[in-house]
């Protein structure tokens, strides 16, 4: 029976990061002016280590094919 709790719980806080972290890197890839539907390639071995060098990339300065660029405050 306790087992049982922790693993419903487990999954409802699974699911409660997948999307944020979905979303976080959708925006990411949109910074590099790539798609959001780039990150399925996480589902290969090589696909998780370019995804990690695009979320390292400096994004542009321009805009792009998703909008312009944020400008954050210093």
């Amino acid at each position: 029976m306790r087992r049982s709790k922790h693993l419903k719980t487990n999954i409802i806080f699974q699911i409660a990061i997948f999307i944020p972290y979905l979303a976080v890197g959708a925006r990411r890839l949109h910074d590099i002016n790539r798609s959001g539907w780039w990150q399925l390639i996480a589902l290969t071995v090589i696909g998780i280590i370019l995804l990690i060098i695009w979320w390292a990339t400096v994004g542009e300065n321009k805009k792009n094919n998703h909008g312009n660029p944020i400008e954050l405050k210093r």
